[in-house]
């Protein structure tokens, strides 16, 4: 096998979708279907993409390192344009178990939000993960929420 072509076979595990149906009333639903992806020893993040308060799609759109998991608006809509989800929520773990946000977590949900405003597709909610809880920068109104 070449190099090229596990590089592509990476990419590809890296895009993994999940169809859940699932319909959350609140956060701590959202934390209670995560929680088993916050044990994850490196940083991750899904969306959730959403139709008419459903769940039509759990990604993974990034596997970074044991503290960054680096994604771009780009990212992070482009499955929600291709499924026509109407709205998304982000979720990202830290894999030391504490759900405290950083600065950077802070800076990129609200690029986010505003790229969630431009595409006409809502942020909800950007979730960290860990297992120690959750924040939800929603109800702590974080990052643009």
């Amino acid at each position: 096998m070449q190099i090229e072509e596990i590089r592509k076979a990476d990419l590809n595990f890296l895009c993994i979708h999940e169809a859940t149906n699932m319909e959350f009333h609140n956060s701590d639903e959202v934390y209670e279907d995560m929680k088993a992806e916050a044990r994850i020893d490196r940083e991750c993040m899904w969306i959730l993409h959403l139709i008419n308060g459903r769940v039509i799609e759990k990604e993974l759109v990034s596997m970074g390192s044991g503290n960054s998991a680096i994604t771009t608006p780009r990212e992070v809509f482009r499955r929600a344009i291709v499924k026509g989800a109407n709205k998304i929520i982000v979720v990202h773990n830290h894999p030391s178990g504490d759900p405290t946000p950083s600065d950077a977590d802070i800076e990129v949900s609200a690029r986010y939000v505003e790229a969630g405003k431009l595409l006409g597709i809502p942020l909800l909610d950007f979730f960290i993960i860990g297992t120690k809880g959750y924040t939800s920068f929603a109800n702590a109104r974080l990052g643009g929420f």
